[in-house]
């Protein structure tokens, strides 16, 4: 079998040679070499064996440096996982801070929107009363000219009436704001008052205002007058100042201040 290798592959009957020969010196049955092959096929097996070391040594460096990359990127990777683990526990720890933050947040805005709504309530509650007051002051002041009209309706009414029914002896005329007789009236009202009336704690009132005017023009009780008159001293004519009730005002402008037992002929008969 040996023989038969020498024939095909020179190279491969002394790589067998030396093998068999390193395993058993004594046995030395392969076929002789010629010399210049046989110093050409060790010189070539010297060459090949260091280079098969050569190729070793690199492949056993690669595999090492593979191996230091290996436990380099195993290492990177090793710490990457640490850090992104404690990156994610912050991530977590800080959510978790963030939702307590904004829980403590929705508590202290609901607070506040609490005393809000309260403050709002108690505004709108006082604006309601003020509102109320308004109300009630205004219908007061619509019931009050309401009043003022009805009396001045109940007056024109009855000028009409008394002028017709005494034959034009009583009339009643309402004078104009800028009557001399309604600002004279108007300035003795208004000076005729005690000072500091209106200042003192008590009062309700504030001054005096002057609405209506009328004029009375009563021959009857101007006659009786002028001929009591007559009849005396000399003296000084002062208008005064006095209260009379709402349902006497006819019966003050028909027959005067004091009874009416004997003044006769007012009213004329048809």
């Amino acid at each position: 079998m040996l023989s038969s290798l020498s024939s095909v592959s020179g190279e491969l009957t002394y790589r067998t040679r030396t093998f068999i020969s390193s395993v058993n010196e004594a046995e030395n049955s392969l076929p002789s070499l010629p010399t210049g092959l046989h110093s050409f096929l060790q010189r070539e097996s010297i060459d090949c064996d260091s280079q098969i070391k050569v190729l070793r040594r690199a492949r056993r460096a690669n595999r090492e440096r593979k191996e230091r990359r290996r436990r380099i990127l195993r290492g990177q990777k090793d710490a990457a996982k640490a850090v992104a683990r404690s990156k994610f526990l912050e991530v977590i720890q800080k959510e978790e801070g963030m939702v307590a933050k904004m829980e403590n947040l929705i508590k202290v805005l609901q607070s506040r929107l609490t005393v809000l709504s309260l403050l709002y309530f108690k505004i709108v509650e006082a604006d309601r009363k003020l509102c109320l007051r308004r109300v009630a002051y205004e219908s007061f002041l619509v019931d009050q000219t309401y009043e003022k009209m009805k009396v001045g309706q109940r007056l024109a009414l009855f000028c009409l009436h008394i002028q017709h029914e005494t034959r034009g002896s009583v009339v009643v005329k309402r004078l104009q704001s800028s009557h001399p007789q309604f600002l004279r009236c108007e300035r003795a009202a208004t000076e005729n008052v005690k000072k500091d009336f209106f200042s003192s704690p008590d009062c309700k009132y504030s001054g005096v205002l002057v609405e209506n005017v009328f004029k009375i023009e009563n021959r009857i009780l101007l006659d009786a007058f002028q001929g009591a008159a007559a009849g005396s001293d000399p003296g000084k004519v002062k208008g005064l100042f006095c209260g009379v009730p709402e349902d006497a005002v006819e019966k003050l402008i028909v027959y005067g201040v004091g009874s009416s037992g004997g003044r006769k002929g007012a009213f004329q008969e048809s």
